[in-house]
């Protein structure tokens, strides 16, 4: 991914700049959607996997991305349930991450919540998404249900 997503993320790609190896050299865990021939088609890192943030437990996604060349096809749906059944996994009650503004949509889409999270502090230049509740439940299913219909 170092060597061939970076030339593949547009300008104004939030992503420029990262290096998967020291993200997941830093994270407590991570996660890789990887096809049959061994090609990773997304992460998820969490540095610190849970937080208790009003009164609840949340999952944390440190940094998340859909290869470059993958988006838009359900990738991103199918990464974001992965980590809703993670969440599950470790008995938390929502999915918390910090997104650019540019993803507004994409996370809304998915029935996301943006909002200021008491406790948690947020990056410049990024806001905070909640998934709890019923989005947190449809992530799920929307997981299942890419599961279910395979390649």
């Amino acid at each position: 991914m170092d060597s061939t997503w970076p030339p593949l993320r547009t300008p104004g790609d939030p992503a420029i700049g990262w290096r998967w190896v020291d993200i997941c050299g830093r994270a407590r865990e991570f996660f890789a959607l990887v096809r049959d021939d061994n090609r990773t088609l997304g992460l998820w890192a969490s540095n610190n996997p849970t937080a208790q943030l009003e009164d609840k437990e949340f999952y944390v996604l440190t940094k998340v991305e859909v290869a470059p060349n993958q988006r838009s096809v359900g990738l991103g749906h199918l990464i974001l349930g992965m980590s809703a059944v993670r969440a599950a996994e470790l008995g938390c009650a929502g999915v918390l991450l910090a997104a650019a503004p540019e993803l507004e949509e994409f996370y809304t889409t998915l029935g996301g919540v943006c909002r200021d999270v008491r406790g948690w502090p947020v990056p410049r230049g990024l806001a905070a998404w909640v998934f709890e509740g019923i989005s947190l439940e449809t992530l799920r299913e929307v997981h299942d249900e890419l599961l279910e219909e395979g390649p």
